[in-house]
């Protein structure tokens, strides 16, 4: 029999091959990037993937709230509707995950290019030039500075936003004002300055987290006056603003140089304490939790290892925030408050975003309106998410996706296909690559991270598993189906983001997932650094 018709069709299926690629190639979108661009830099504290162009997402939180789509439609319209038009009009990773789930390491992973499994800073309590792997280390403003770009900020980029005096007398600067920027006022940032503007039945006294309508108009909340300055800095080339100290301090914007210019909002991270008008936007009645929501958030917690468990509010003892809440309700009100609390807890966390979201919507504005908005590049990014009852948690500091799944959008002018979204994982880690490849630059020698920018001509394209950390030998793998999360050889949770995108099933101790689990495994750091920490 002759092999010649399978020949002449392999040969003929080759050419298709290839002339689909040069076809491709030579039809797709022409991108021209601005050469030596200015940056946009925000960053937005606990911002979970509750916003509303993630909104239909599966998994999302808001499908749980709100399941009837009519109304979460309503809902998506009060939420984000400034973000969601960056995201409509730039490169919005659906599926973006924190380098960890806490403030000060992620941050710290995404400024210096360096994740906290290579340096060992997963918790705080000190500033990060105090890590010895990371004092040495060049931050993605510092980098660009050094290659001639003016950088200015405010608010909470590092995990401060203004120095603090240490147990030992000295000062640490947690803005890393001296190598990194060459403006950076000292600035207070978040929402109402006093705790007593705030009151709620069912805050505990004694914790930082608490929640509850302001009576500090937004005009004086710290987070949109930062948003306007920087929004006037952007029109006008200049603008002044007041420190923490109450001296009056001013930028402006060279006319020879490109910028960086930073923001970052407090909100919507702790206190969720915002004017009333945001939270009417969420009344509590429309929200479909119930007792059988709270079930099932407690019944997702059966299967895990016994980490895992004591992350929860489950155990009596119990460090995970959401327990004092709940032992305040019941001493209050008894059982029945606990469905109103949940309602009331979510409430504040929507009323805080939307406040972030009309803070965005100020600096967005202020780049519309500006003369150098053609040449300016967009990067809003979240460091971390939160737990709003999901397994039985208020809080970040876990490696589920309610913890660690964040938004990251990137706006680059004139790219092809704005609005199309990323559905592969990416990890914020390549943040640095990313702004460096934007700008025509080499990375400092400690950089990790995948650049991003391969998918702002090509958002359609696969990428490298992510990694997020949260300790010592405490990781997270996911790739495209799956997340394998890793706190000890003996405990051990492996999802199917695919088939399970509320993380419900835990599959780690079912034996025809073993190929699985020994792949993601092989993912996981060997090599790590030990814990920083210095008390």
């Amino acid at each position: 029999m002759s092999h010649r018709p399978l020949v002449v069709a392999s040969l003929v299926a080759g050419v298709l091959a290839i002339v689909g690629v040069i076809t491709w190639t030579l039809t797709r979108p022409r991108w021209d990037p601005p050469e030596r661009p200015n940056f946009l830099f925000l960053a937005v504290d606990d911002l979970n993937a509750i916003v509303g162009f993630l909104g239909e997402q599966p998994g999302s939180p808001l499908r749980t709230i709100y399941p009837d789509a009519a109304r979460r439609a309503e809902v998506r319209k009060r939420l984000t509707p400034n973000l969601d038009r960056l995201a409509a009009s730039g490169r919005a990773f659906h599926r973006a995950y924190c380098p960890a789930p806490l403030c000060g390491p992620s941050r710290t992973a995404i400024l210096t290019g360096v994740p906290a499994h290579t340096s060992g800073y997963h918790l705080h309590r000190q500033n990060f030039r105090e890590c010895p792997p990371l004092a040495a280390a060049v931050t993605l403003p510092q980098w660009l500075r050094q290659h001639g770009w003016f950088t200015a900020g405010v608010g909470k980029i590092f995990h401060r936003s203004k120095p603090e005096p240490q147990g030992d007398g000295r000062v640490a600067d947690w803005t890393d004002r001296e190598l990194s920027w060459d403006a950076f006022p000292y600035r207070y940032e978040g929402g109402p300055p006093h705790k007593q503007d705030v009151t709620s039945k069912y805050n505990a006294p004694d914790t930082y987290i608490r929640y509850g309508i302001t009576h500090t108009p937004v005009a004086q909340m710290h987070d949109y006056q930062n948003a306007c300055f920087i929004a006037e800095l952007l029109t006008k080339g200049t603008a002044s603003l007041q420190t923490v100290d109450k001296q009056m301090a001013a930028v402006t914007l060279p006319e020879d140089r490109p910028f960086f210019l930073a923001c970052g909002l407090f909100a919507p991270h702790f206190p969720w304490c915002v004017p009333a008008e945001y939270f009417a936007r969420f009344p509590t009645e429309e929200m479909a939790i119930d007792e059988s929501t709270l079930r099932s958030w407690r019944s997702d917690t059966d299967d895990l290892p016994r980490f895992g468990l004591d992350i929860t509010a489950v155990p009596d003892d119990s460090r995970n925030e959401l327990q004092s809440f709940l032992k305040r309700a019941l001493a209050a009100d008894g059982p029945a408050a606990l469905v109103p609390l949940m309602r009331e807890l979510n409430q504040a966390y929507l009323a805080t975003l939307a406040f972030a979201d009309t803070c965005l919507g100020v600096m967005l504005d202020g780049l519309d309106a500006s003369p150098r908005a053609k040449d300016t590049i967009v990067v809003l990014w979240g460091d971390n998410a939160f737990h709003l009852g999901e397994k039985a948690r208020l809080g970040k500091m876990a490696l589920w996706d309610e913890a660690t799944h964040t938004v990251l959008v990137l706006r680059v002018p004139g790219q092809p296909e704005p609005g199309v979204g990323v559905t592969t994982p990416v990890s914020l880690q390549g943040i640095f690559k990313t702004i460096t490849d934007c700008a025509g630059l080499s990375t400092p020698p400690q950089v990790q991270g995948t650049s991003l920018l391969p998918w702002i001509t090509d958002p359609r394209r696969s990428g490298p598993p992510v990694l997020t950390s949260m300790g010592f030998g405490l990781h997270a793998v996911r790739d495209e189906r799956w997340c394998y999360i890793r706190y000890r050889a003996d405990q051990q949770e492996l999802y199917d983001d695919q088939a399970d995108p509320d993380q419900l099933r835990n599959l780690a101790g079912s034996p025809e997932h073993a190929n699985v689990i020994a792949r993601l495994a092989a993912l996981l750091p060997t090599n790590e650094a030990p814990l920083f920490e210095r008390r």
